[in-house]
């Protein structure tokens, strides 16, 4: 079926499926502080002890880490490979972002040049708007071993339309080198059981500086919506937002604070669905709920292991739910989970988690 109106067309025979072409990532340590930093850490406290090792390479290189959330920006080309499709056609000033997952297979490294194998993995018609799944799977060009699987789900306001019946999904065949993660709880169900929810174990504030989605575009994401207040406009808002991915990881740092005093040894995946905007300037208020353990055979991505032997080990793992909410106009931004190496047995959402109990050395 071919939906066509507002400049937007989609024949959704060419683009279930679609394969991209392999591209490059390739980064150093000043990426990753620079990212570090573009997602608030120090931006309150120059010597902060939890955040200054994701922002500062040391001389002594241990004390050196990457945000797990970084990953996030291997498939920094997204939008332009959209763009490229042949059968979608849309308005890039209608797009958003709806949904993230995030899985690693390990720590990331302080260097690496980045192989990315993307495809469009699903097509939703939800009436008004289209829905566009994309499936990226990363390796390290030097190791081959898979470091990230990211799964974006972005938003086509105006180009849908193109299905019989509205709420149509049509999904692409695995590819043969992925093996299908297992259904995920919605990451969008914890907003449904709001009313019902205790209150946050932790909730934790940051001011977000007015400046911060200039300073993450120079992470490579260049959308004008999050730069040009004219562009701004013509999508709707009075001045340019933050980028989505960016108030992920606003949120992922405050958990990973919160629940494991900051080791990203302990970080195994990420879900949000994006569900309001953010203006730099703003409060944003992380509430976080800590879950009971989680089977290893749940997870999303059970084949660990690659050709080259780059696995974990898949140990306990637990989940913790999260919100984020504008303290301004007390609205809901993001709502997701985190998985973390470990049982929850003896552990809260209040910084205590004793990280000893699940080192990276045990789980290689």
């Amino acid at each position: 079926m071919t939906s066509s109106g507002g400049g937007s067309t989609i024949e959704a025979g060419k683009v279930i499926g679609y394969e991209f072409d392999e591209s490059e990532f390739e980064y150093k340590q000043k990426d990753v502080a620079l990212y570090a930093l573009a997602v608030g850490a120090c931006s309150s406290d120059a010597c902060d002890s939890i955040d200054l090792p994701f922002a500062y390479n040391h001389l002594f290189q241990d004390r050196f880490f990457v945000l797990p959330t970084f990953a996030v920006l291997f498939p920094s080309s997204l939008l332009d490979q959209l763009l490229a499709v042949e059968g979608l056609v849309f308005d890039p000033a209608l797009l958003l972002h709806g949904e993230q997952y995030l899985r690693l297979f390990r720590p990331l490294p302080t260097n690496a040049k980045v192989v990315n194998c993307a495809r469009i993995s699903g097509l939703r018609d939800k009436g008004k708007a289209a829905i566009v799944d994309v499936e990226t799977v990363s390796f390290d060009r030097e190791s081959g071993d898979r470091l990230a699987v990211n799964r974006s789900s972005i938003v086509l306001r105006g180009a849908g339309g193109f299905s019989k019946a509205a709420t149509a999904a049509h999904a692409a065949a695995p590819a043969a080198s992925m093996k299908p993660a297992p259904p995920q709880p919605a990451a969008g169900a914890s907003i449904r059981r709001q009313a019902a929810r205790p209150p946050p174990e932790v909730a934790t504030e940051e001011r977000i500086p007015p400046n911060q989605a200039l300073l993450y575009r120079l992470c490579g994401d260049l959308n004008p919506l999050h730069s040009d207040p004219e562009f701004a406009a013509t999508a709707g808002y009075s001045r340019p937002i933050l980028h989505g991915l960016c108030t992920l990881g606003f949120a992922a740092r405050a958990v990973l604070r919160t629940c494991c005093k900051g080791d990203p040894s302990l970080f195994h995946s990420v879900q949000v669905r994006f569900t309001g905007h953010v203006f730099p300037g703003e409060t944003l208020v992380t509430r976080t709920w800590t879950a009971v353990s989680v089977p290893a055979s749940s997870a999303a991505e059970e084949d660990l292991g690659t050709a080259g032997g780059g696995g974990m080990v898949e140990g306990p793992l637990r989940r913790v739910s999260f919100e984020c909410w504008i303290a301004e106009r007390n609205k809901m931004v993001l709502a997701g989970w985190m998985q973390l190496h470990g049982s929850s047995d003896g552990a809260s959402c209040d910084g205590s988690f004793d990280s000893s109990q699940s080192s990276p050395k045990a789980r290689l």
